[in-house]
C-alpha cells in the first residue's frame, strides 16, 4: 500500500469534504454554505474594485467570484487526487480569462503566487 502524501495544499474548504458532509447533516451544511459565501464575498470585492479601475470587464461580480471560487476548489481537489501540487500552477492565470482579461500570460500572474513557489 502507498503511503499517504504529506503535501499539504492551500485552501479555505475541502471540496471533497463539503461534497461527503454536505448531505449528511444541516448544520455542517449550513457552516460549509456559509464558509464558501465568505469566500465568495471576498473575491467578489475583489472583483468589483477591478471593474470599478476597468481592469476587468464589466459584468456580474458575484458570478464571476463563484467562478473563480469554483474553479479554485475544483483545482485542489485534483491537486489531492493526483498528489500533484502542479496542478494549481495556472490558477491565476485561468482566473484572469474566466473574468475575460485578455493576452494574460503566466508571467503576468506570477505577482499573485506565494514566494518560494
Amino acid at each position: 500500500m502507498k503511503p499517504k502524501s504529506t503535501v499539504w495544499y492551500p485552501t479555505i474548504t475541502s471540496s471533497e469534504s463539503t461534497l461527503e458532509m454536505s448531505g449528511q447533516d444541516d448544520p455542517i451544511r449550513e457552516r460549509l454554505q456559509g464558509i464558501f459565501d465568505e469566500q465568495i464575498d471576498m473575491v467578489e470585492r475583489a472583483i468589483k474594485e477591478a471593474m470599478d479601475g476597468d481592469q476587468v470587464p464589466p459584468g456580474n461580480p458575484r458570478e464571476a467570484a463563484k467562478s473563480v471560487v469554483a474553479q479554485l476548489e475544483g483545482l485542489v481537489l485534483f491537486a489531492k487526487l493526483f498528489n500533484d501540487p502542479a496542478q494549481l500552477d495556472r490558477l491565476w492565470e485561468n482566473s484572469m480569462r474566466l473574468l475575460g482579461v485578455d493576452g494574460v500570460t503566466e508571467a503576468q500572474t506570477a505577482w499573485a503566487a506565494p514566494s518560494g513557489q
